[in-house]
């Protein structure tokens, strides 16, 4: 049974709507206050809520943003009450994140419309969310054992080799040993950070307060962090020639180690995936709304689907291009950039080359 609560300091309208409702099977709470209806969500979280517009001390626009900034109550369906709706009305509720609005008086077959809409798409919404819980479950219970294991197994090996067998080999053999070792334990903190990153970016995504005090960093100097980061991703692939930079500098809204890792992550997989010797190009251009950032190489790119599915220990080919790395930085840097209110967009022919421009929003 789907519970419904309505808040109204209306107890005729309260009587109306429950009458309506309960013939339905619905399960209907009552609150008389945005005060005493948001204590109730809290408590009982219905499946949506319809709320009056027009009410004393804590008017229907206030308790839509103190539930939206609740982790609790942040994602119900939220259906605002009105006798009369101005334009003005309808942009600052849809602002705070309303689902939809109904006139007074209410009309039975349009209140149950809505509400069947509003459940409807929640309930499509949480199948897709599981759906995507489920595939994030599998990718890692078969990616990341094999991510793991391969660096370590790598490290366990030489460094064994070393401690039982030193006499074995010679300096040059020795240092080429220990350059491996030091790969791959590089190739094992990087999947630890980015498995941190990815569990810091929900956390963040979850905590409406944390995330908008997020936003509000700023870069001042951007090109810095850009061209040293790029600098470092093409000595790491030791392909310094083929790295080509044109940066225009100006403050934009996103922190610089946030900054450091999208460059990091979007340099090395212009590196890695394309051929030594092809060019990778960085530019970044600013006006007074964004900075525009791309990152283009020559490598093999990926097929239109391929694309759609970047997220986590999503691996592209796996079968036709073995691969080191589990999607987890590309999608980190996307969800990353989203979060902080700009755009990261893919552009990629097969077999030709990839594209990605990053928007973020300059500071005024």
């Amino acid at each position: 049974m789907k519970s419904v609560l309505v808040i109204d300091d209306s107890p005729m309208i309260r009587k109306t709507i429950r009458r309506i409702l309960e013939r339905r099977d619905y399960r209907v709470l009552e609150a008389e206050n945005g005060q005493v209806g948001f204590e109730l969500a809290q408590r009982q979280l219905p499946d949506i809520i319809l709320c009056d517009v027009r009410m004393p001390e804590v008017d229907g626009f206030s308790l839509l943003k103190m539930l939206r900034h609740s982790s609790a109550t942040a994602t119900i369906p939220f259906v605002f009450l009105t006798e009369r709706a101005t334009k003005q009305d309808l942009r600052q509720g849809m602002n705070l994140g309303a689902d939809d609005y109904l006139t007074k008086p209410i009309r039975p077959a349009e209140l149950l419309r809505a509400l069947h809409t509003r459940l409807e798409k929640r309930e499509i919404l949480s199948q897709q969310a599981e759906e995507r819980l489920n595939e994030l479950r599998s990718n890692l219970v078969h990616s990341l054992p094999h991510e793991l294991l391969t660096p370590l197994t790598t490290i366990v090996g030489f460094s064994n080799l070393l401690a039982t067998r030193p006499e074995k080999f010679d300096t040059g053999r020795v240092q080429q040993m220990g350059t491996t070792i030091q790969r791959a334990a590089r190739r094992l903190k990087r999947l630890f950070e980015n498995y941190l990153t990815y569990a810091q970016l929900e956390l963040l995504a979850s905590d409406p307060q944390q995330l908008a005090a997020w936003k509000r960093q700023v870069t001042e100097q951007p090109v810095l962090i850009i061209e040293k980061t790029a600098l470092e991703q093409a000595h790491e692939a030791q392909r310094g020639d083929d790295l080509s930079l044109a940066l225009q500098d100006a403050p934009v809204y996103v922190g610089e180690p946030d900054l450091r890792k999208v460059v990091r992550e979007l340099v090395n997989n212009a590196f890695k995936f394309s051929q030594p010797g092809s060019p990778v190009s960085v530019r970044a251009k600013s006006d007074s709304r964004h900075t525009i950032l791309e990152i283009q190489d020559k490598g093999r790119g990926m097929a239109p689907e391929e694309v759609a599915r970047i997220g986590t220990y999503i691996q592209f080919n796996r079968k036709l291009h073995e691969q080191q790395g589990s999607g987890f930085g590309l999608n980190n840097a996307k969800r990353l950039v989203e979060l902080c209110g700009g755009a990261l967009v893919i552009d990629s022919i097969p077999g030709q080359s990839t594209k990605v421009t990053v928007t973020l929003k300059s500071v005024p």
